[in-house]
């Protein structure tokens, strides 16, 4: 059991991470199938009381089916689809003639295909359209013939799966189950005797095909490209930014834990537009231990810091720091814990 579960796992990797060339998943394609019928009947019924021909299997033969139709991004495709289908009837006790039989179709499809884009799809459909049924039965022993001609309802249902060969081609391989019912046609009945009577009724035919079919898909639409690399430039400016935010977060822990508070300014496009002006109350200065500026901000030429003491009787110092700091400067912040000198820095 464990070895049986491992295999399935195995398998199911296979096929979702199987290398093989990209395909085209979304959009119109068409594809060409030919169809080897290994299954089928035909059951013929009348409503003559003298005679019945029943059921009689369906040869092996050929084929062929043409689509057209469109994948959508979620999987599903809807096409439309011709198809055409002959098999000899093999002779049995009540057809000993045999016969044959051909099938004319236009379907309209649903499928559904898994693994989109690998290189393996499995998918199934379903399918529901019209056929036109041509066939013929005769029992010579019985002196019994029927021939039909008529348009019924007609449906499929199918499972296969797409091997991709190309960026736009898949071979398709599936299996095909189509049923036809209630196809009308006419028969007579001779009976030879000193006179030739001839009886006509009407017959009813059942028409079933299994058929396992190949063939190929060609995507209209070529694969998306894969997005190109970033290009060199981007990348340094990237990593410029990622330097000076750094060094701005060590600037700001350095002022933290020194009991510095800052000013920032924050850049505009316009640079006789970037005005601001720093208010410090000399008496909150005094009362408590620490400051809080209001600002307006100007773009910074020359920063200027004030020590001011924390006892009222302090004269507030003043020193001119030359040149004025380049990077980006965050906003105002206060200082984490009371000291006994605080330091105002302004951007002018």
């Amino acid at each position: 059991m464990k070895s049986r579960i491992t295999k399935t796992v195995a398998l199911a990797a296979l096929m979702a991470g199987a290398a093989g060339v990209a395909n085209a998943t979304e959009g119109w394609y068409g594809r060409g199938d030919i169809g080897w019928s290994w299954d089928g009947e035909i059951d013929v019924g009348d409503d003559y009381a003298n005679y019945e021909f029943g059921s009689s299997t369906l040869e092996h033969d050929w084929s062929e089916h043409l689509g057209l139709g469109y994948a959508f991004q979620n999987g599903f495709r809807l096409e439309g689809e011709l198809g055409h289908r002959f098999n000899q009837i093999e002779p049995t006790d009540t057809i000993d003639a045999g016969g044959d039989v051909h099938a004319w179709s236009a379907m309209a499809n649903l499928f559904y295909d898994f693994n989109r884009g690998g290189a393996i799809e499995p998918y199934i459909g379903v399918g529901v359209g019209g056929a036109r049924l041509n066939y013929n039965v005769n029992d010579h022993s019985t002196l019994n013939y029927s021939e039909g001609e008529d348009t019924v309802l007609a449906y499929q249902g199918m499972v296969g799966f797409a091997v991709g060969l190309g960026e736009q081609w898949d071979l398709d391989i599936g299996y095909r189950y189509f049923v036809a019912d209630g196809a009308e046609g006419d028969a007579t009945d001779t009976f030879i005797g000193s006179s030739t009577v001839v009886t006509p009724y009407t017959t009813d035919a059942d028409y079933e095909h299994q058929a396992l079919t190949v063939g190929l898909r060609y995507q209209f639409a070529a694969p998306a490209p894969p997005p190109p690399p970033p290009r060199r430039r981007t990348l340094l400016r990237r990593r410029r930014r990622r330097q000076l935010l750094q060094r701005a977060r060590r600037r700001n822990s350095s002022c933290t834990s020194s009991g510095i508070v800052r000013t920032s300014t924050k850049r505009r496009s316009k640079p006789s537009m970037q005005r601001s002006t720093v208010r410090v109350s000399a008496t909150s200065a005094a009362r408590s231990s620490s400051v809080t500026p209001t600002r307006r901000v100007r773009r910074p030429t020359t920063k200027v810091c004030r020590s001011v003491a924390l006892r009222s009787s302090a004269t507030p110092s003043w020193r001119v720091a030359w040149p004025p700091a380049r990077s980006k400067p965050k906003h105002a912040a206060k200082a984490i814990s009371p000291v006994r000198r605080a330091t105002v820095c302004v951007s002018l």
